[in-house]
Formats: structure tokens, sequence, C-alpha cells
């Protein structure tokens, strides 16, 4: 997967995760951490991580 796409599908993840939580692909993130392969290099990783927390549903309001 090239950059260019990568960087789309996180955001286009981030887009669907901002009208609420999306646990298939919050559920996505977690199996590519647990059972990464040989090719997650610690960028890919810490990427995922950040994606994975983006996901997880918080209240957006001003009282946090």
């Amino acid at each position: 997967m090239t950059a260019q796409v990568r960087d789309h599908v996180e955001q286009l993840c981030r887009e669907v995760a901002a009208k609420g939580f999306w646990r298939e692909g919050w559920i996505a993130c977690r199996k590519f951490l647990t059972f990464p392969g040989k090719n997650l290099t610690e960028e890919l990783k810490t990427r995922l991580q950040q994606l994975e927390l983006d996901l997880v549903f918080r209240p957006r309001n001003n009282f946090t």
C-alpha cells in the first residue's frame, strides 16, 4: 500500500469515526496490532495505535 493510499484510508476512517463509535474499524485496528506479521514497521505500528485512539468514541463537547 502506498503512503498516499494509506493516508487517504486513515483520513476516511477518522471521518467515519467522527460521527460516532465505529466498532468494526476499531476491531480491525486491534487485529492489525495484535497480529502484526513481519511487515509492520515501527512507523506503521505507531500510526495504527494513533488511529485506534482516534476511532474510540469520546464525547466531544465543551466539557471535555
